[in-house]
């Protein structure tokens, strides 16, 4: 992939997880989203990722900094770049919720901060996937 140059020449994309924040820094910084939209919108690209992989499709981190440390910054990475969604989704997703998963309670942590927030969300099993095709999605 070289999305220095805007090109992406697969047609799947699978983003796996790890800490959401660190991934949004480094997705901005290789500028991962404006090379991956157009292709997104004509059809020619399926994302399709896990945990923080689905997480940075929303329109921010809201909820899901009770989940991963918002400060992680790895070593080499630099400080100055932002943790920037992609924005695809017109809503937060909290992986892990109500699963065998060790960060299942800190899931439910971010729902009860999301509903308080009044912000939307969707919530997502293990094992579970939010399909989206145009403007209609579908949990399957």
């Amino acid at each position: 992939m070289d999305c220095a140059t805007g090109s992406i020449p697969y047609d799947l994309v699978w983003v796996v997880g790890g800490n959401s924040f660190v991934l949004a820094r480094a997705m901005t910084q290789s500028r991962f989203g404006q090379a991956a939209s157009k292709p997104l919108d004509d059809g020619r690209l399926v994302y399709a990722g896990y945990s923080a992989g689905i997480c940075v499709t929303a329109p921010d981190l809201e909820g899901i900094r009770l989940m991963d440390e918002p400060d992680a910054l790895p070593d080499a990475y630099p400080k100055g770049v932002q943790a920037t969604t992609l924005g695809w989704v017109p809503w937060r997703i909290v992986p892990h919720w109500r699963s065998q998963h060790p960060d299942a309670p800190l899931a439910e942590l971010a729902v009860e901060d999301l509903l308080h927030s009044g912000l939307p969300f969707r919530t997502l099993r293990d094992g579970q996937a939010i399909v989206v095709e145009g403007d209609e999605s579908r949990l399957v």
